[in-house]
């Protein structure tokens, strides 16, 4: 899918700057939470004459002046994934009597929790922005208080369990709503985010314990398989529209949530890079059409990860095979049914209106020299939109029934067996 575009500011940072300031005396220095993310530090116990006092709270904006480890060269700092000391994360023990500041476990290794970096000197001491590494925050789940797919519907988050999760990494509240069957995504302005994030993405997850671990058998996290979901689009389908409302699986390396650890098979990709992305339903773009109105469905080729580089449908970036007036119109009074199905012979998209299918395409066999899939596929729902658009969408757009089933649970498929499906729980 194009990629997805207000996306929050990444928790995940790569190494460290080991760069030291000019000052001759590194024993204080100034530090501040750097500009792109909104974590916090509380300081706790530390070596004598150290400074900030315990308990003293580092938030995004403050400035810390005159730090200092103390006689002994050691302050322990909690690190918090939210301001005002919130969804506490970890805790390191920093040294800087050593050049620059370093976190250290509690055997003296270093953690790599928090990495430093040098800005300049202010005030006759080293300036140094902060940020953590620290990938796990608390989960943002959507409740499960609709037909999910998950094999339970708690509203809250119980551990170990499977949930939705919005992967911008953070609970956009208000942004997706459930009532017992359907939960629908709205456009509406974010009412906590920094930045107005109008747009949304979700994919299943499933959390162990209340570490926040995750493992990889979340429903639908799969190489191969039937992927299904039914969706009532709330926009008018033009590919005018500021809006793509979608239902898609791509490839992710790393489960736990976060706009870092994201990648498709965009043009441009993904924070993480590029994965193989297919795209099951778009809205927008048509097919290339700007008279006809429908569902597009895509095989991307970002950077050479498509699934069949040769196919109509990726040489054509996307392709409609029936309009939304065969379904409920756009937008929709109804749900409509969509999934892909990757079998042994290959790969095959549909759709039907209730029981009745409109369309169905396939086989398309696996043909890219060029790439092997690594990752298994994650399914994602949600609406995006292009950075620039700072206009509310002013619609919502409902899911329901999603299904997941491995292949060797499907007899035939689509084309020739239209009558087998949708797939029935």
């Amino acid at each position: 899918m194009k990629k997805f575009i207000i996306l929050i500011l990444s928790l995940i940072l790569l190494g460290c700057n080991n760069q030291v300031g000019s000052s001759t005396d590194n024993s204080k220095m100034v530090w501040s939470i750097d500009d792109s993310q909104q974590i916090s530090l509380r300081a706790g116990n530390a070596s004598g004459g150290a400074s900030p006092s315990s308990q003293t709270v580092l938030n995004p904006g403050d400035i810390w002046q005159s730090v200092s480890t103390g006689t002994d060269d050691w302050l322990v700092l909690d690190i918090f994934a939210s301001p005002k000391a919130q969804n506490y994360i970890n805790t390191t023990t920093v040294h800087i009597k050593t050049g620059a500041p370093v976190g250290t476990d509690s055997s003296g290794n270093p953690d790599g929790f928090l990495t430093f970096t040098y800005v300049k000197d202010t005030l006759g001491m080293p300036w140094y922005t902060i940020k953590s590494t620290q990938v796990v925050t608390t989960p943002p789940i959507i409740s499960n208080d609709w037909t999910n797919g998950l094999d339970n519907n708690n509203k809250t988050l119980e551990v170990p369990d499977s949930y939705w999760v919005q992967d911008y990494g953070f609970d956009d509240v208000g942004r997706w709503k459930t009532d017992g069957t359907a939960v629908y995504q709205s456009t509406a302005a974010s009412t906590i985010a920094q930045q107005p994030t109008f747009g949304s993405r979700g994919y299943p997850v499933h959390i162990l314990n209340d570490k926040y671990e995750v493992d990889s058998i979340a429903h639908g996290t799969a190489f191969d398989g039937v992927w299904q979901i039914d969706i009532k689009i709330g926009s008018n389908g033009l590919s005018t529209n500021l809006y793509c409302e979608t239902f898609y699986i791509a490839e992710r390396a790393n489960l736990v949530w976060g706009a870092s650890n994201y990648s498709d098979g965009s043009d441009a990709g993904g924070p993480a890079g590029y994965s193989r992305e297919i795209d099951i339903i778009e809205t927008k773009w048509n097919g290339g059409s700007t008279t006809e109105i429908g569902p597009q469905f895509n095989l991307p080729n970002g950077d050479n990860t498509g699934w069949n580089t040769d196919n109509e449908i990726t040489t054509a970036k996307g392709l409609m095979k029936a309009q939304w007036s065969q379904f409920y119109g756009a937008p929709a009074s109804d749900f409509a049914t969509f999934g892909v199905a990757i079998l042994d012979n290959g790969l095959y998209f549909y759709g039907y209106k209730g029981d009745t299918q409109i369309y169905s395409y396939g086989p398309v066999v696996e043909k890219n020299s060029n790439y092997t899939q690594k990752s298994p596929f994650v399914p994602y729902i949600g609406t995006w939109t292009d950075s620039t658009t700072t206009t509310p969408g002013g619609f919502s757009t409902g899911y329901k029934n999603f299904i997941y089933k491995s292949k060797d649970n499907i007899t035939g498929n689509p084309v020739d067996n239209p009558n087998n499906f949708p797939i029935k729980n």
